[in-house]
């Protein structure tokens, strides 16, 4: 049972963040399918990308994605959904991953090994002086790989994601 100090709190959490206290989960699902398909169709791209981890955020964006890509054929219109994979060597829930992209049935899979091109940039960094070998010089490598790994981005025919802006998207209206 809830303290009345945390009722408050979670009544000013969900003011604060405009989240609908009457959660339905089918016109949700239907909303964000919408606002895919309907963001798809305006920019006039062929793809969705979205990166993968095997998390729960990248297994439900990319079954999201999936139907809004499924809704957009079904319009007569080219549509393609891509699951883009970039770990740094072998991840330790690729097994997780794996049973996420064939619950989404993504239509294309791309995989890019970010270790050679983030140790690199450490080594390189490291070479640089001393204040470069601390341990989250290796996390920012990491991470920088990432978004210079996906070349997906000079494609004008993709629309680009990243699972963890759905909801910030979601508010802005199409």
């Amino acid at each position: 049972m809830l303290t009345p100090e945390q009722i408050a709190l979670q009544k000013q959490i969900i003011s604060e963040l405009c989240v609908n206290p009457d959660f339905d989960v089918d016109a949700e699902i239907e909303r964000r399918v919408s606002f895919l398909a309907n963001y798809l169709l305006s920019t006039r791209r062929k793809a969705l990308v979205l990166g993968i981890s095997g998390g729960v955020d990248s297994l439900v964006g990319g079954c999201l994605s999936q139907r809004a890509v499924q809704r957009v054929r079904e319009q007569g219109h080219d549509a393609r959904f891509i699951a883009m994979r970039l770990p740094y060597g072998v991840q330790k829930d690729e097994e997780d991953a794996q049973v996420g992209l064939k619950v989404i049935g993504p239509d294309a899979l791309v995989t890019v090994d970010i270790k050679p091109a983030s140790d690199a940039m450490l080594h390189t960094l490291q070479q640089s002086g001393p204040c470069f070998g601390m341990p989250h010089i290796k996390i920012s490598c990491m991470a920088t790989s990432r978004p210079v790994s996906a070349w997906w981005r000079s494609l004008p025919w993709a629309v680009h994601m990243m699972a963890w802006w759905w909801e910030p998207i979601m508010r802005l209206k199409p």
